[in-house]
Formats: C-alpha cells, sequence, structure tokens
C-alpha cells in the first residue's frame, strides 16, 4: 500500500470514527468534497499545513495520522483513553500493565 493510501486510509477511519461526511469535514477544513475523496483515496497527498489542519478538525495528532506501526497506533488508543482520567487512576492502569506485563508492581 503507498503512503498516499495509508495516509487517506487514517484520516477516512478518523473522520467516519467523529460521524462526520466528507461534505461537511471538507467545510470544516475549508476544503472541496473532491480534494478530501482524493485524499481518502490515496490520489493526491496532502501538504503539511492542511494535514494539520485535517488533524485539527478530526480532534486528533499528526503523529496520529502518520503512525502506521500497529504497536504505536495501540499505545496512542491507550493514550486516549487515559487521557482525562485521575491520576490515581493512571497509577492503576499502571499497575496493571506491569502484572499483565509480568513486571512487579512498584
Amino acid at each position: 500500500m503507498t503512503l498516499g493510501r495509508k495516509i487517506g486510509q487514517r484520516i477516512k477511519e478518523a473522520r467516519k470514527k467523529r460521524k462526520l461526511t466528507q461534505e461537511k469535514f471538507a467545510e470544516l477544513c475549508g476544503l472541496s468534497v473532491d480534494y478530501i475523496g482524493k485524499i481518502e483515496r490515496g490520489k493526491q497527498l496532502p501538504t503539511l499545513k492542511t494535514l494539520y489542519q485535517m488533524a485539527k478538525m478530526l480532534n486528533t495528532t499528526l503523529s496520529h495520522l502518520l503512525d502506521f506501526d500497529i504497536k504505536t497506533g495501540r499505545l496512542y488508543e491507550a493514550q486516549q483513553l487515559l487521557k482525562k482520567q485521575s491520576p490515581e487512576t493512571i497509577q492503576q492502569a499502571i499497575q496493571i500493565i506491569k502484572i499483565l506485563t509480568g513486571n512487579k508492581p512498584g
């Protein structure tokens, strides 16, 4: 799969997760629907500035849109789950991860 296709796929997934149509997403980004479609199909690569704007409108980060490593993508997902949790909840999650991975909690 080409880089353009991977980026387009990641953008499309994030857009659908936010339940945005291409039309609404294009409007939020100040882009044409045709351009959004080309990006999502991997036919056109967005500029860094456009990619940043898209990430902003999708409430995500550039690193998430450009991260194609499944393991790291999972780390991003875990980070998002913990983002708004209390320090105590985060500490509990760390202790659970240590137990699950065979590390001693401490």
